[in-house]
């Protein structure tokens, strides 16, 4: 009887295991594909682990790995198609989706910019997720691909969950266009405060433009704008920046974007 109850828990497991999320990869050498970074194989993990090119936390792809306490072929498994919510190697949680095979859900990185995020559709809704994987919320921006009007970085708002908020988005947006005012107690800026938080740093960006420059990239905006800009200002927040300039006693948006790297000197 004894060894019938056996036989019928052995069943159960593995059965579990095979209609699970969790996939096996086999052999000693790493962990294949990832991003040509081998695993360190002799290191048992009993406990399940985020595993960064390097070991290191860097924007990137990440994968869940762990391996059987008691298992004796080194064997690793990886989570796949799957939410989970794991320590990064900053000590943090955060909220991850492992993708068919195993890697985590991120962001492009883009040269300049400490964090990008982007869309992707999960079981019919929309979240967002930054360069390191991490699901995101509250009020981000995106890293643009270049400097011209209509590639500006553009606001983006997410629930709690991480699912992509259109509503709040397009209220934000609507209120935060270019040459809308940023003065203090302005629409924009209230907006902004309220759904980005307080601002972290405020530094002046004067040096890094100049009114050929301004012209050339917002030449939609008129001449006598561009000629008249007395002062930039770069508003950092959490997860974006906003960038101002001066017009005589008004304080007018220039352009947001993720958080960028090219003021860091300021």
């Amino acid at each position: 009887m004894k060894n019938m109850k056996r036989l019928v828990l052995a069943a159960v497991a593995l059965a579990m295991v095979a209609t699970s999320s969790v996939s096996a990869l086999t052999g000693t050498s790493g962990l294949p594909g990832y991003d040509g970074q081998g695993y360190n194989a002799s290191v048992v993990i009993t406990n399940e682990r985020l595993v960064r090119p390097q070991n290191r936390y860097a924007p990137g792809s990440a994968r869940l790995v762990y391996k059987k306490k008691d298992n004796k072929n080194s064997i690793w498994y990886y989570l796949k198609n799957s939410w989970y919510v794991a320590k990064d190697y900053d000590g943090k949680n955060y909220k991850f989706y492992f993708n068919s095979n195993g890697i985590t859900l991120r962001a492009a990185i883009k040269a300049g910019y400490k964090n990008n995020i982007v869309l992707k559709q999960i079981n019919g809704k929309v979240y967002g997720f930054d360069t390191y994987g991490h699901c995101v919320s509250g009020l981000w921006a995106n890293a643009p691909a270049n400097y011209t009007v209509n590639r500006e970085g553009r606001f983006f708002y997410f629930n709690n969950d991480g699912e992509y908020n259109v509503a709040t988005t397009r209220l934000i947006r609507n209120r935060t266009k270019i040459l809308s005012s940023f003065t203090s107690g302005s629409a924009a800026r209230t907006i902004v405060n309220k759904y980005g938080g307080s601002v972290n740093i405020h530094r002046s960006a004067t040096k890094y433009y100049n009114n050929k420059i301004l012209f050339a990239v917002y030449s939609t905006m008129a001449a006598d704008i561009v000629k008249s800009v007395s002062s930039v200002h770069i508003y950092t927040y959490d997860h974006f920046d906003v960038v101002t300039f001066k017009y005589g006693s008004r304080e007018l948006i220039l352009r947001v974007h993720a958080p960028s790297s090219f003021y860091a000197s300021l």
